[in-house]
């Protein structure tokens, strides 16, 4: 709300900057033809005002609660929707490769698209429900 803006003072936002815009927090990205060095340079010479930070920020894990949600419409020619979650691992762990390659190794369908039919597909969770559930399965994917 407008209210909490405006309650604001200037030395909660200045204490806010300080504490949370460090140059350790700082990302700078760029695409297509660029020239590395030159945003290196110019990255130094617009962000060598910002302090290093004298700490790590630490983050307690999120708990995580299993749960299967399902949702079914019993009305004739509908879908079943469902999703499975589990506990997977952050990006920078070292198992993350390990999630990935699983994420690939049960791949994803699409009923009707992919450049190989999903009938001869040699991924056996597609070969196995474009053959058995045929036009039931719509479509399933696999996500970190």
């Amino acid at each position: 709300p407008v209210e909490n803006i405006q309650s604001i003072t200037r030395e909660q936002l200045r204490h806010y900057i300080q504490q949370n815009y460090l140059a350790s927090r700082i990302v700078v990205a760029a695409a297509g033809p660029v020239d590395h060095a030159q945003l290196v340079q110019y990255s130094e010479e617009l962000f060598s005002g910002f302090r290093q930070g004298d700490h790590q920020r630490t983050e307690e894990k999120p708990t995580f609660i299993g749960a299967e949600l399902l949702y079914s419409s019993h009305e004739e020619g509908n879908l079943a929707h469902f999703a499975v979650g589990y506990e997977g691992v952050p990006w920078t762990h070292p198992d993350s490769l390990t999630f990935m390659v699983m994420q690939s190794i049960i791949g994803n369908y699409k009923r009707n698209e992919g450049l190989v039919p999903p009938r001869l597909s040699s991924n056996r969770l597609t070969n196995s429900i474009a053959n058995n559930l045929g036009p039931g399965a719509e479509s399933f994917a696999a996500f970190l």
